[in-house]
């Protein structure tokens, strides 16, 4: 499924990097993070719940940055 989450506190194409490593990290795909929308989407075959659980521990190791608004596009 295609997800898609706010990101709040990107400043730079390195937090932009920092953060699509970290999505592949935990074997997210086709990732897209938008400096200019403070968006992101990629594609997890999990479900919305192991969704979340994942997120909330990649943005407990990044610290600078806070997600919301966890939606299925797809």
């Amino acid at each position: 499924m295609k997800y898609q989450i706010n990101i709040s506190g990107i400043h730079c194409n390195g937090c932009v990097n920092l953060i699509k490593m970290s999505f592949e990290d935990e074997g997210f795909t086709d990732i897209q993070v938008k400096q200019d929308s403070n968006k992101a989407s990629f594609i997890s075959p999990d479900p919305i719940e192991q969704v979340n659980t994942i997120l909330t521990k990649v943005f407990n190791e990044l610290k600078e940055y806070k997600y919301s608004n966890l939606q299925i596009l797809e």
